[in-house]
C-alpha cells in the first residue's frame, strides 16, 4: 500500500490585492505558485470561513497558478461580517469578475461543503470558464440538507443538540435556525454574543480559530468578532 501523499510545501503569496465588486464590498485575493502555470482557484466553505495560506498547498506550486480569495464579508474582505448585498448570485459574479480581472481563460475549481455548492453554482452560470470541478464534502444547501443539519441529525448528537437549542424558548425551538438568524442579526450586541455562545457552533469555530492561529491569519487580531461573523455566515 502506498502511503498517503501530504500537502505540497508552504508558499508565500507573490501577489495580492483587493477587487471592488460593488459599491459596498471589496474582496481580498492572493496568488501563489507558478505565475505562468495552470489556473486553479480554491473556493472556501462556511459560508464565512475565509481562506488560509494552507489552502494553496492542495496544488503543486510548480504547475499551478493558485488563486485564493475571501468571499464577501469573510477573512480580509471588507466590510467584514456584512450580509448586505451578499447572496449566492453576488458571490458567483464576484468569481467571474476576478477571473476576468486576472486574465484567466479557464480555471480548475476546488471547493468543499459550502465551497462545493458555490463552485457548482458558478459552473452552471459560466460553464465555459471551468476546466474541472474537484468537490469534497458536497452539500448543495437544499432544504432537505438544511433540515437534516438543523433537526434530523439531533438523534446522532443529542447533547450537542440540547446545547444548540438551550437558549431558545419553546416557540423558537420549532424553527431554531430562523431563531438564531434573528438573534445573530440583533442590534443588541449582548444578544448576538449570547447567541454565538449558545448556538453549538463554538466547538467548530474554536477549531477554525486554532487553524487560523497556526497559519498566522490576521483576523486573529480581532478574534472576538470571528465567531459572530462566522455564525452569521452559517
Amino acid at each position: 500500500m502506498h502511503p498517503l501523499r501530504g500537502l505540497y510545501p508552504s508558499s508565500q503569496a507573490h501577489a495580492s490585492g483587493y477587487l471592488k465588486v460593488s459599491e459596498l464590498h471589496s474582496i481580498y485575493y492572493e496568488l501563489h505558485g507558478n505565475s505562468c502555470g495552470v489556473p486553479a482557484v480554491f473556493i472556501h466553505g462556511g459560508p464565512g470561513a475565509g481562506c488560509f495560506p494552507n489552502h494553496a498547498r492542495f496544488f503543486d506550486p510548480h504547475c499551478y497558478r493558485i488563486i485564493l480569495l475571501d468571499q464577501r464579508g469573510c477573512g480580509r474582505s471588507t466590510p467584514y461580517g456584512c450580509l448586505a448585498q451578499n447572496t449566492t448570485a453576488d458571490l458567483v459574479d464576484d468569481l467571474e469578475l476576478l477571473r476576468q480581472t486576472l486574465g484567466v481563460q479557464q480555471w480548475h475549481m476546488l471547493g468543499g461543503s459550502w465551497g462545493a455548492a458555490l463552485a457548482i453554482a458558478y459552473a452552471q452560470a459560466y460553464p465555459h470558464a471551468v476546466a474541472s470541478l474537484i468537490l469534497r464534502g458536497v452539500c448543495l444547501m437544499r432544504p432537505s440538507e438544511i433540515q437534516w443539519m438543523y433537526g434530523g441529525a439531533a438523534a446522532l448528537k443529542p447533547l450537542a443538540w440540547q446545547q444548540f437549542i438551550g437558549l431558545l424558548d419553546a416557540k423558537e425551538r420549532t424553527n431554531p435556525l430562523l431563531a438564531y438568524y434573528k438573534r445573530l442579526l440583533s442590534n443588541d450586541s449582548n444578544a448576538r454574543q449570547a447567541a454565538v455562545g449558545s448556538s453549538g457552533l463554538l466547538p467548530f469555530v474554536d477549531t477554525v480559530e486554532f487553524v487560523m492561529l497556526a497559519f498566522n491569519h490576521p483576523k486573529l487580531q480581532s478574534a472576538n468578532c470571528f465567531p459572530a461573523a462566522f455564525s452569521r455566515g452559517l
